[in-house]
């Protein structure tokens, strides 16, 4: 992600930087080079998968990087905020979305 556009979602504050600093290295490491048959590399493909990319890898890093930043959120920091999409009845809470009591920030968890 380039850093302006960055800068637009997150401010330029010291947060802001180690937010940044996170992706950034998570990001990295999620790209992997795989060595894949063609077809393996194919199939992935057709199911719009970036065949290079290791989920896990990526959410280890992301996990080791947020703590390392100190940008990791306690469960606490969700308790004023409203749920306003909620995957629970899939059977997951990755993905669900939190709108801030001021109404105008939305929190996404992984």
């Amino acid at each position: 992600m380039e850093r302006s556009i960055f800068d637009k979602l997150v401010g330029g504050s010291e947060t802001g930087r180690r937010i940044y600093k996170t992706i950034k290295a998570s990001n990295n490491t999620g790209s992997t080079s795989a060595v894949l048959t063609v077809e393996e590399r194919e199939e992935l493909e057709s199911r719009g998968l970036n065949p290079y990319w290791d989920t896990s890898i990526f959410r280890n890093t992301l996990r080791l990087q947020v703590q390392q930043n100190g940008v990791w959120f306690e469960n606490s920091y969700l308790e004023d905020k409203t749920l306003i999409h909620d995957h629970k009845s899939t059977g997951t809470s990755k993905n669900d979305m939190y709108l801030d009591a001021n109404g105008k920030t939305v929190t996404k968890t992984q």
